[in-house]
Order: structure tokens, then sequence, then C-alpha cells
């Protein structure tokens, strides 16, 4: 049964997002995109159902908590957007387009582009 279809309370909800959350941290720190993709669903099923509480049940949870909640995750995408930029500047490093100019035999400048790849991913 999918997480988001069980009938917990709001604080077992809060929970969940909170061991979601710590899951993340850890899939992501492993390099484990399973783990990862299976923590992030979890986080939003749990997020989607906290966002749709009642006000007056909302205000009984403890907002402590929820700000620990929301500055964890905010680590997490610091530490997503970092990962995403080091694998983006090797993939650019493994196979990135050398450019040159050549000149063709009637004298004239021809610009050219070639693939120069240093190791594959």
């Amino acid at each position: 049964m999918d997480i988001s279809q069980q009938k917990l309370s709001p604080q077992q909800w809060l929970e969940e997002l909170a061991s979601a959350i710590a899951d993340e941290a850890d899939a992501m720190v492993a390099a484990d995109a399973e783990s990862l993709m299976k923590a992030v669903a979890r986080k939003e099923s749990a997020a989607r159902v906290l966002e749709t509480l009642p006000p007056d049940v909302a205000a009984g949870l403890d907002p402590m908590e929820v700000v620990a909640l929301r500055e964890a995750n905010l680590s997490n995408g610091a530490l997503m957007t970092a990962a995403q930029a080091h694998a983006s500047w090797t993939l650019e490093k493994l196979g990135r387009m050398e450019s040159y100019a050549t000149y063709t035999g009637h004298g004239q400048v021809q610009p050219q582009a070639v693939p120069r790849y240093y190791g594959s991913a």
C-alpha cells in the first residue's frame, strides 16, 4: 500500500517526513539512486498530507520540529545542488567540444567543433 493511503495521525505523518528526509540524506551520501528515489517519494507523500491538514489540526504540531525538518530539507537541497554541479562539471570534462578554425582550399576561415572524449561516464 502506498504510504499516502495509510491512515496515520498528524504526528505520525511528521515522523514519516522526518524519517524520509533522513533517509534522503543518507541515500545522497551513499550515492544510492534507488534509495534516494524511494525517500523522495515518501517525503513528498508525507509533505502533501501535512500540507492539507486543517489549520486547527496543524496548530497541534510542534512548530520547532517543523522548523527543524524545514532546515534538514534545505540542507538536503544544498547537498543535491552541490552533487549536481559536480556531476555536470565532470561530464563536461569527460566529453567536451573543442573549437578551432581551419582554412579551406580557397583561403577562407572555416570554424570547426570537434568532440574530444577524455573518458566515459
